[in-house]
C-alpha cells in the first residue's frame, strides 16, 4: 500500500512539472483561427488554381507552329488595329482578286478581238486604213511629180500607183460591211486595251498595297518573334493574346484580393513548424499535425487533472484506512484479550485457548456447508416449480393456438415456428401499408403534375382569340404552329408591299393600288419584257448604225468627185440622224434605270423600316454602344447587313465574334416581337440558353432586354448557368419569377 502511494505521488509530480513539452498549440490555434483559415486558404487556391488554369489554356491558344509561349508576350499592336489591318487586307485580296479576274477578261476579249480582226482581214482580203492611206500619199506624190515633169516615165511611174488606189477602193466598196465591222471591232480593241491597262495599274497599286499591310504585319510579327502569319491569322492571334492578357490580370486580382489570406497561412505555417515533428511540412501538413497535437494535448491535460483529483482522493482514502486500522488493531488487541480471559475462566487449564482457536476453523467450515446445502435445496425447488408453471403455460398456449400437445419442449417448439410465421405476417404487411402509401403519394404528385401541366395549356391558351381551340396541349401546338404561319405569311406581305412602296417611291400601298388600276400580273411582266426587248433592239439599231456611219465616212473619203457626191451626203446625214435617235433611246433608258435604282437606294436609306430601326436600338443596347448603326448594302437582288462599329467600320456578320453575332440575332429577334406586339399579337418569347458566350456585361444588357420585353409581354429564359440568375436578379428592376427544374 505504502509503495502504491508513493508511485502515485511520484506521477503527479511528474504531470505537474511537464504537463505535455508542447504547450501553446492550441493557443495559436485560436489565436490565427486556424479553421476559418484553412476554409478561406482552400478557397483562394481553388480561384488560384481555376485562374491558373484559365490563363495555361489562353497561353496555349497563343501556340503557334513550333513557337509556344510560358510567359505572356510584349505586342507592338492592339486587337482593333489587328482587326483593321486583317479586314484591309482582305478586302485589298478580295480587290485584287476580282481585279485579276476583270483583267482575265480584258485580256479574253482583247484576244478575241484580235483574232476576229486577223481572220477578217486575211479572210476577205481588205486592206487595211493605214495601208490604203499610204497607197492614196504615194499616188499623189507621184501625181505632182507627173504634173512637173509631163513625161511619159513620170506617166508610166503615176498609172500604177493610180490603179493601186483604184484597187483598193474597189475592193473597200465591195467589203464594206466587213470593213466597218473591222473598223468598230479596232475601236472595241482599242477601248479595251486600254481598260486593262488600267485594270493592270490598278492591280498593280492594290497589290503593293496588300505588301504594305504584310510588310506591317510581318514587323509586328517579327518583334514578336512569330513565324510568318496572314494578316487575318495575326489578328486572330492579337486576340488570343488580349484574351491571355485579361486571364493574366484576372489572376493577378485574385492574387491581390487573396494576398492577406495567403500571408496569415504562411505566417501560421511558420509558427507551426517548430512545434510539429516535421521536416519543413507545408499548411496542411503543419496544420494535421498541429491539430492532432493539440487533441493529444488536450487529453493530456485532462488526464493530469483526472490524475490529480484522483491523487487527492486516494491521500484521504489512504489517511481514512491508516485511521482505520489502527483502531481495529487496538480493537483486535482488546477482543484477544478478553477471548483469553473467557477461556481461561470456562476451561481453565483444561482446554488452552490456543487449541480452541484451531478448532474453530472447523466448526465454521461446516456451518458454511449447511448454508450452501440449504440454498442449492431451495435452489432444486424453485427450478421444479418452474418447470411445472412452464409446462403448464406451454400447454395453455398450444390449446389457445390450436397446437397439438406432444410435451411441454415440442409444444413450445411448435409455438415459436407459429409466432415467427405471425412475424413474417406483420412484416410484410407493413412493407405493402408502406408501398400502398408510396404509390398514392407519387399518384397525388402525378395528379398534381397533371393540373399543372392543364394550368399552363390554359394560360399559353389564354393568349389566342376564342375561335382558336386551345383546351388539349396537342390542339394548342397546332394553334402556335398557325400562329408561326400566319406571322410567316405577314412578315412575307409587309416585305412585299415595302419593296413595292420603295420601287414606287410611295408611301401608303393604297396609292400603288389606286396607280396599277386595273392591271393586272401577267400584263405588268409582258410590258416589262416588252421594254427589255425594245432596249435589245435600240442597242442592235446603234450597233448597225455605228457600222454604216463608219462605212459612209469611208465612202465620204473616197469620194473625189462625181453626181454620187449628194447621195451620199443625203445617206450620211439620214445614218447620223437614225445614230442620234437610237443614241437618244439608248441614253434615255439606260439613264432612266440609274436614276430608277439610285432614288431607290436613296429612299431606302431616307426610309428605313421599322423593324431595321427596332434591331438597331436593340443591338446598341446589346453592345453598350459598341455598334450604334445597322446599314444594307445591296448585292444582286438581296441585301447585305452591316454593322457600324463605334470608330465607323462596317462589318459583315461574318467579320463579328461569336458573342456579338449572338447578340444580333438576340436585337433581330427582340425586334420582330416588337413588331409584332405592334400588331396586336403576343405570344411568349422563348430563349435557350443564348447567353452563354456573353461575358457578364453583355449578359447585364441582354437581361435588362429581356426584362423590357417582358414589360409588353411574357420573356422566357432557359438556362443551367446559376450566374445568369444572379445577373437577372441584380439588374432587373421587376424581380424575374424563378422556376427550379
Amino acid at each position: 500500500m505504502q509503495a502504491r502511494i508513493a508511485q502515485a505521488r511520484q506521477a503527479h509530480q511528474a504531470l505537474l512539472d511537464d504537463p505535455l513539452g508542447q504547450t501553446g498549440l492550441a493557443e495559436v490555434l485560436a489565436r490565427l483561427d486556424a479553421d476559418t483559415l484553412a476554409t478561406a486558404l482552400a478557397t483562394a487556391r481553388q480561384a488560384m488554381a481555376s485562374a491558373d488554369a484559365v490563363l495555361v489554356d489562353a497561353l496555349d491558344s497563343l501556340t503557334v507552329g513550333g513557337r509556344t509561349f510560358t510567359a505572356l508576350p510584349d505586342c507592338p499592336v492592339d486587337p482593333s488595329t489587328a482587326a483593321d489591318l486583317a479586314a484591309q487586307h482582305a478586302g485589298l485580296a478580295d480587290k485584287i482578286t476580282r481585279t485579276r479576274d476583270r483583267l482575265e477578261q480584258f485580256e479574253d476579249d482583247i484576244a478575241a478581238m484580235t483574232a476576229k480582226i486577223t481572220r477578217l482581214s486575211d479572210g476577205a482580203g481588205i486592206v487595211s486604213d493605214d495601208a490604203a492611206q499610204d497607197a492614196r500619199a504615194r499616188r499623189d506624190r507621184l501625181w505632182q511629180e507627173h504634173r512637173h515633169a509631163l513625161t511619159a516615165e513620170s506617166a508610166d511611174h503615176f498609172a500604177p500607183a493610180m490603179k493601186e488606189v483604184d484597187d483598193i477602193n474597189a475592193a473597200r466598196l465591195a467589203h464594206a460591211t466587213e470593213l466597218g465591222e473591222l473598223r468598230k471591232l479596232g475601236q472595241d480593241l482599242a477601248e479595251t486595251e486600254a481598260r486593262a491597262t488600267r485594270a493592270r495599274d490598278k492591280c498593280h497599286r492594290l497589290t503593293e498595297q496588300a505588301t504594305g499591310i504584310e510588310g506591317r504585319v510581318e514587323g509586328f510579327m517579327t518583334t514578336i518573334g512569330l513565324p510568318a502569319l496572314s494578316p487575318g491569322a495575326f489578328s486572330g492571334w492579337v486576340e488570343c493574346r488580349a484574351r491571355a492578357t485579361a486571364a493574366m490580370r484576372q489572376r493577378d486580382r485574385l492574387a491581390e484580393q487573396h494576398r492577406q489570406t495567403l500571408e496569415r497561412a504562411e505566417r501560421l505555417r511558420r509558427e507551426l513548424a517548430p512545434l510539429v515533428a516535421l521536416e519543413d511540412p507545408t499548411f496542411d501538413a503543419a496544420l494535421s499535425a498541429a491539430r492532432r497535437s493539440a487533441i493529444a494535448e488536450q487529453a493530456y491535460l485532462e488526464e493530469v487533472r483526472a490524475a490529480s483529483e484522483k491523487t487527492t482522493v486516494l491521500e484521504e482514502e489512504v489517511e481514512r484506512r491508516q485511521h482505520r486500522q489502527t483502531a481495529l488493531e487496538d480493537a483486535v488487541e482488546r477482543a484477544s484479550a478478553a477471548w483469553r480471559t473467557r477461556v481461561q475462566g470456562l476451561f481453565g487449564e483444561m482446554l488452552p485457548p490456543e487449541r480452541l482457536a484451531a478448532g474453530l476453523g472447523q466448526l465454521r467450515e461446516l456451518r458454511e456447508h449447511d448454508v450452501r446445502r440449504l440454498h442449492a435445496e431451495r435452489q432444486i425447488a424453485t427450478m421444479q416449480d418452474d418447470q411445472d408453471r412452464f409446462t403448464d403455460a406451454v400447454t395453455e398456449l398450444g390449446v389457445q393456438s390450436g397446437v397439438e400437445e406432444g410435451g411441454g419442449l415440442e409444444t413450445f417448439r411448435r409455438l415459436q415456428e407459429v409466432a415467427d410465421e405471425a412475424q413474417a405476417d406483420k412484416t410484410r404487411r407493413r412493407e405493402l401499408r408502406d408501398k400502398l402509401e408510396d404509390d398514392m403519394a407519387g399518384h397525388a404528385e402525378l395528379g398534381a403534375s397533371l393540373q399543372d401541366m392543364d394550368r399552363t395549356v390554359a394560360e399559353l391558351g389564354a393568349v389566342f382569340p376564342e375561335t382558336v381551340d386551345t383546351s388539349t396541349l396537342d390542339a394548342l401546338r397546332v394553334a402556335v404552329g398557325t400562329a408561326l404561319d400566319v406571322i410567316s405569311k405577314r412578315e412575307r406581305i409587309a416585305e412585299i408591299e415595302g419593296r413595292i412602296l420603295d420601287d414606287l417611291s410611295l408611301r401608303r400601298i393604297d396609292e400603288a393600288r389606286s396607280l396599277l388600276g386595273d392591271e393586272t400580273a401577267p400584263a405588268l411582266e409582258a410590258r416589262a419584257k416588252s421594254l427589255e426587248a425594245d432596249l435589245v433592239v435600240a442597242e442592235e439599231r446603234l450597233f448597225a448604225a455605228t457600222v454604216a456611219r463608219a462605212n459612209a465616212e469611208r465612202d465620204l473619203d473616197a469620194v473625189t468627185g462625181g453626181a454620187e457626191i449628194a447621195e451620199l451626203v443625203e445617206r450620211r446625214a439620214t445614218l447620223q440622224l437614225q445614230i442620234e435617235e437610237a443614241i437618244l433611246d439608248y441614253l434615255e433608258l439606260g439613264f432612266g434605270l440609274r436614276i430608277a435604282e439610285d432614288a431607290i437606294r436613296r429612299y431606302r436609306d431616307r426610309h428605313r423600316s421599322g423593324m431595321l430601326a427596332s434591331t438597331e436600338r436593340a443591338f446598341a443596347e446589346l453592345t453598350n454602344g459598341g455598334y450604334e448603326t445597322l446599314q444594307t448594302q445591296p448585292d444582286g437582288a438581296s441585301d447585305i447587313l452591316l454593322a457600324l462599329d463605334a470608330g465607323g467600320t462596317p462589318k459583315q456578320i461574318g467579320d463579328m465574334s461569336k458573342g456579338t453575332r449572338f447578340q444580333l440575332y438576340l436585337a433581330l429577334r427582340a425586334a420582330a416581337y416588337e413588331q409584332m406586339v405592334t400588331q396586336g399579337v403576343r405570344l411568349p418569347f422563348f430563349c435557350d440558353d443564348v447567353f452563354e458566350t456573353f461575358d457578364d456585361d453583355r449578359t447585364r444588357a441582354a437581361c435588362r432586354l429581356m426584362e423590357r420585353i417582358g414589360r409588353s409581354g411574357q420573356a422566357i429564359y432557359l438556362t443551367h448557368h446559376r450566374h445568369v440568375v444572379d445577373i437577372a436578379r441584380e439588374v432587373c428592376d421587376l424581380h424575374p419569377v424563378i422556376h427550379n427544374l
